[in-house]
């Protein structure tokens, strides 16, 4: 039955552009001439980590997305298992990303700046009017919604390009969840919610551009608490293995459909219309400050079982020489902007205004 299967892959993707491999007990059973190109010939009977990181093996679910690193360029594993069969699909090329123009990006700032301005103008005179106070918040709630989406297309642009800004020094991943987290349960409790923090007592050193890292993961908390009803749940947990670092982002929400899952990592996944700005670069962005930082993601889920992300970051020594770590939460702007998509307008007040 199991041989009978194997042969049939041949047919249904002998002539297919992207590569397609057959995994069965750890070993290659089927490999199409898409992934002879990609990964030589001779590709039977093969182990299947001699062509991929292990950690793309890893997950237990019956369909899930990674994005890695393949000989230096950023590539989408698509996995589907079967029976025991384990089906992997690596687009031929990656999906165009955007690319926005500077002069559209500043027409988008400024337009973003004169929200912001408006709504200062207006919590300057509204004193005891209730109603201009409410309308200063939506004012201000929409200039970081304007700003989140900005960014984004900034960013996905300058990753398609490969000109992201990326300053990596060591630091502690575990000290920078924590107090991510903490800045973020703040801004959450008045909705009576909040995000458990597991595994980060002990220091995990990492070469990281904090900066990005925390982009990264305020996009993971934000995805979550979007799709996530209040009496849900929310964790991120850390651990190491293997001189990596693994962050898992895990949510009992509404889960992805199948048919949007594959395209994920992909700025043209977004043909339908969506409720909240910007929904869907943020996981472009993400996967791309990964593999900066020489790691990679997968995303497992199933509609109506939540979502399951993992974070692989490699590991390194603690510096020889530092001084005593002290505290660096994110300030208020940059947890504004990226929690707009899920924060009420009440939470922008003037007292958060920077």
């Amino acid at each position: 039955m199991q041989k009978k299967m194997e042969d049939g892959l041949g047919e249904l993707f002998g002539l297919s552009r992207d590569a397609v491999i057959g995994v069965r007990g750890r070993q290659v059973v089927f490999a199409n001439p898409a992934a002879e190109e990609l990964f030589g010939p001779d590709l039977m009977d093969r182990p299947c980590t001699a062509l991929l990181p292990e950690f793309v093996f890893e997950p237990e679910g019956d369909r899930y997305i990674c994005s890695v690193q393949l000989a230096g360029r950023g590539r989408t594993v698509s996995a589907v298992r079967r029976q025991g069969l384990l089906l992997l699909t690596i687009p031929r090329e990656e999906p165009p990303a955007v690319n926005v123009s500077a002069a559209i990006l500043g027409e988008l700032r400024t337009t973003a700046f004169n929200l912001r301005l408006a709504s200062e103008r207006i919590l300057a005179r509204a004193g005891t009017d209730g109603d201009l106070d409410t309308y200063a918040c939506l004012l201000h709630h929409n200039y970081y919604s304007l700003l989140r989406l900005t960014n984004n297309l900034a960013d996905a642009s300058a990753i398609a390009g490969g000109a992201l800004p990326f300053r990596p020094q060591a630091g502690d991943l575990a000290g920078l969840c924590r107090e991510l987290v903490g800045s973020v349960n703040h801004f959450l409790q008045p909705q009576g919610r909040r995000i458990l923090c597991l595994g980060c007592e002990l220091p995990v050193w990492i070469h990281m551009d904090r900066k990005r890292i925390e982009q990264l993961l305020l996009n993971l908390m934000t995805n979550s608490l979007l799709y996530t009803p209040a009496d849900g749940s929310i964790t991120l947990e850390l651990r190491c293995r293997d001189n990596w670092a693994y962050l898992g982002m895990d949510d009992t929400g509404s889960g992805i459909p199948d048919s949007q899952l594959g395209y994920l990592f992909s700025i043209r996944s977004q043909t339908e219309p969506s409720a909240h700005p910007g929904a869907g670069m943020g996981l472009f962005v993400a996967q791309g400050i990964a593999r900066l930082h020489g790691g990679a993601m997968v995303i497992q889920s199933r509609p109506g079982e939540g979502t399951r992300v993992r974070v692989m970051l490699p590991v390194c020594a603690p510096p020889l020489f530092r001084e005593s770590p002290t505290p660096q939460a994110p300030g208020p702007g940059l947890l504004l902007t990226e929690l707009s998509p899920v924060l009420p307008n009440g939470a922008y007040r003037e007292e958060y205004m920077d």
